[in-house]
Formats: structure tokens, sequence, C-alpha cells
């Protein structure tokens, strides 16, 4: 007997693909604004350093033998009352008592909506970030996100 499974939407693969640190490039406006080893794409062998010539390789084989990766691949959870789009900026707080901060760099890959308010962010960030520091949305002030997993 054959079975056929129907899948609604996309929803449940974005979310098993930002769960596994799979990077989402589906906006041409963000796909040229980082380098493959900053997305992830090294950790599911997308990347060939001993290939032959390409655009790039130089730059990207640099990257992965000075080990000179500055920004990598982060899942966000949280809260807010406008969608994340791919061109919002970011704001940080690493502590209680400092001032809230433009993340200078950041990359928004894909924003999904999990249940309500709740939002997933799969977002490129520099790499100096702390794992407990809060991020929000510049646009909604009273957004709020903390890191669920960084993918080294």
């Amino acid at each position: 007997m054959k079975k056929i499974i129907f899948i609604k939407n996309n929803n449940f693969w974005n979310k098993f693909y930002m769960k596994i640190g799979y990077p989402i490039i589906d906006n041409k406006e963000n796909c040229n604004l980082f380098f493959p080893q900053q997305s992830n794409m090294e950790k599911f062998d997308a990347i060939d350093v001993n290939k032959g010539c390409y655009l790039g390789q130089e730059l990207i084989s640099a990257l992965k033998f000075k080990n000179k990766k500055k920004k990598q691949l982060f899942l966000l959870e949280g809260k807010t009352n406008i969608f994340p789009l791919f061109n919002d900026l970011l704001e940080i707080k690493e502590n209680k008592n400092q001032k809230w901060q433009i993340i200078r760099g950041s990359v928004i890959l894909k924003s999904l909506l999990i249940k309500s308010n709740l939002i997933w962010m799969q977002v490129i960030l520099q790499n100096n970030i702390f794992k407990n520091s809060l991020i929000r949305l510049k646009r909604d002030k009273k957004s709020i996100f903390s890191i669920i997993k960084i993918f080294k």
C-alpha cells in the first residue's frame, strides 16, 4: 500500500533547517553580504577548498586556513509585535547597564513565526557576541530576542 504525505507549507522544513543550522538563503537582496563559511555551509560539506578555480576561491580558502571568520550563524528566539524583515537593523545589549547599540553588519536570513508572537530568526552576526546578550529589532523597541544556538 502506497502512502502519500502532504505538507501544507514550508514552515515545518524551515524550522527543521533553522534548528540544525542549515542556512535559508531565499532572498536575493542579502545573498552576497557574507561568505559561505559565515553561514555555516562548511558544516554541510558545501564548500570545497581543494576544487579547481572558481570565483572567490582565494578569499574562501584564506578564511578557512587562516581562521579569519569574523561572523557566524545564530538562531534567535523572541517576541515582537512586527515580523522581522531581511533588512531590519538589530540592536544588542550585553548587560543590564549597557545601552542598546546597533549591530553592524548583521544579516537576517530568515524569520519564522513559531506560535502567536514567538519568532525564530536565523541571522549572521559577529562571532564576538556573548550567548546571554539581548537582541531586539531597532524598529520595535519592545521586541526582545535571546540567542538559542550559535553554529560554530
